[in-house]
């Protein structure tokens, strides 16, 4: 049976007078306790413990299933017992980190398993969190626009990430065990499911399912993200996500439909929302890693983040407090941190000359490609000539965060020409079409955005002097598309007022982006200019009369 209302427990440093219960479950029973004759622990320095009257929370043993013989009872209740004093540790693990629910003590509590038999198992008592449940904060406010959405999602980011940097894994997120205090801070509860990052995870996973949960069914670093990336579908959307793992692409269009039709305004605002969430929801290995990597998502597309990063003196001023307390408590990472650092160091160095090579990974590759695009701002110039296979799936991506990035810029007033130079050859490759058809859907649906804005964001005129976007295509045999290609790289033009930068790919033998470099522009803006308009962008035709027109007398 639960503790009665009433009813009086005794913890290591204070009893707790149960007021009522918060809520049951398979795990344990939580209830709201009151503190009565707190004391002081033997050292003499209250841990911590709030005042005599002060409200608490009590984590017990759930209810016994009477069905089962005394034994399996006192089975059971030893497991909770262990899982109640591992919680009690994480929580210590926790001390000082505000996104998680403060410990205060801990005891034990004798329970009847049967005719004269108790068994004594114990029970945690923490903060009680004044504040209300995630799901119905979220229930009483409106759908959220760009602002608030990218203001929570950096919250609940920032929050998990501090309980992961502190070496726990909470393993059970979603928006029933997260408490907004004061409408503001996000606050992780019901640690039951934590584990230390430090230690071996568990084989299988011990607990019931929930859409929430990652496919994996195991408790790490990675599940985390999942599960926070489903509750950032939840926030934009209201409801629990019904898409999970599977194709990337595919992935990526079911949290588009799912955004449009239940967030349409979010969605028109800022598209990169649905490569923030699709990207968490993906199976391993393809999945965002960790806080960190989601916080790289958010400030992609987030433009309150691209202003506050024109200004890093704030965060050097924080690296350094934290070099100088890693130094004293931490010396085994101090070089580690240091080499990073260095390396830093050479890239701004790098940059200081207007020039820079970035070299990694699949997804270090397109995290800064992405970010070089993401610069571009209102009265910007981007040119480019792009071959297919920069877009595709193991490169850019068909419809990715540069893709993405690309409307987004494209909104916010950049000028963005766009001429895919292609061969015969290129067209019987079905990727090619994948590319084009989606480059396509993409202006269809700026054309749409913008007649609804009361904003035409011209999408059919070649010349400068118009903004928004042309996106054009240019069909060449293959030896004068090579002669032309020679005279003009395979490139990205970015040009502002008097700078330009150009981003030029490198491939291997199977057309896979192995790095790319950002240089300064040879020539004046106007120079280049006029080439690119001369050399691609007057021949070709628009891509969206290519595919209905063009492509039928190309003879496939």
């Amino acid at each position: 049976m639960p503790l009665p209302d009433g009813s009086v427990v005794r913890g290591q440093l204070a009893d707790y007078r149960i007021i009522s219960i918060l809520g049951a479950g398979a795990r344990g029973v939580t209830y709201l306790a009151r503190v009565e004759r707190a004391s002081r622990d033997p050292a003499g320095v209250r841990t911590h413990l709030p005042l005599d009257g002060d409200v608490v929370v009590i984590k017990g043993p759930p209810e016994l299933d009477e069905r089962y013989s005394y034994t399996q009872q006192e089975a059971f209740l030893h497991r909770v017992s262990i899982g109640l004093i591992r919680e009690y540790q994480v929580f210590a693990r926790l001390e000082g980190v505000s996104s998680a629910a403060r410990i205060y003590d801990m005891g034990t509590v004798d329970l009847a398993v049967g005719a004269g038999r108790f068994y004594p198992c114990h029970f945690v008592v923490s903060e009680w969190i004044r504040g209300e449940r995630f799901d119905l904060w979220r229930g009483a406010q409106d759908l959220p626009t760009e602002n608030s959405f990218f203001v929570w999602a950096r919250r609940l980011t920032e929050a998990i990430g501090e309980i992961h940097r502190a070496g726990i894994v909470h393993g059970d997120v979603w928006h029933n065990n997260i408490i907004v205090r004061d409408d503001v801070d996000p606050v992780f509860i019901d640690l039951g499911q934590s584990i230390f990052r430090a230690s071996l995870p568990p084989a299988a996973d011990e607990y019931e399912s929930h859409p929430y949960m990652a496919p994996e069914r195991k408790r790490s670093i990675q599940a985390d993200v999942f599960s926070l990336c489903a509750t950032l579908f939840f926030l934009a959307t209201g409801n629990a996500p019904v898409v999970k793992g599977g194709d990337p692409e595919d992935l990526k269009r079911k949290v588009v439909r799912d955004l449009q039709r239940d967030n349409p305004i979010l969605y028109r605002e800022n598209p990169g929302v649905a490569d923030i969430i699709a990207r968490g929801l993906r199976e391993l290995p393809g999945r965002t890693l960790d806080a960190e990597r989601l916080l790289e998502d958010i400030d992609l597309f987030d433009k309150e983040a691209a202003s506050s990063a024109k200004d890093p003196r704030n965060l050097l001023r924080s690296l350094g407090g934290r070099l100088a307390r890693l130094e004293t408590e931490e010396p085994l990472f101090t070089r580690i941190v240091g080499m990073r650092l260095r390396q830093l160091d050479l890239y701004a160095d790098e940059m200081s000359q207007g020039l820079h090579d970035v070299r990694g990974d699949h997804e270090s590759l397109v995290m800064a490609f992405a970010q070089y695009l993401s610069v571009c701002d209102i009265n910007d110039q981007y040119l480019t000539v792009s071959r297919p296979h920069l877009w595709w799936p193991v490169n850019m991506g068909v419809n990715g965060r540069v893709q993405s990035v690309n409307k987004q810029i494209i909104k916010r007033g950049t000028i963005v020409r766009r001429v895919f130079a292609l061969t015969t050859d290129d067209l019987r490759d079905s990727r090619t079409m994948d590319v084009l058809r989606a480059h396509a859907e993409m202006l269809n649906a700026i054309d749409s955005e913008g007649e609804q804005e009361s904003r035409i964001i011209n999408t059919r005129a070649k010349d400068l002097e118009h903004e928004g976007v042309f996106t054009g295509v240019l069909l060449l045999p293959e030896d004068k598309l090579a002669r032309l290609l020679a005279k003009n790289p395979h490139a990205g033009i970015w040009i502002r007022d008097s700078r330009v930068k150009v981003i030029v790919p490198f491939y291997d033998e199977n057309r896979t982006i192995t790095g790319f470099r950002l240089m300064p522009g040879d020539g004046t803006p106007l120079a280049l200019r006029t080439a690119f308009l001369t050399d691609y962008l007057h021949e070709c035709a628009e891509i969206r009369d290519f595919l209905t027109v063009g492509l039928n007398k190309s003879h496939l």
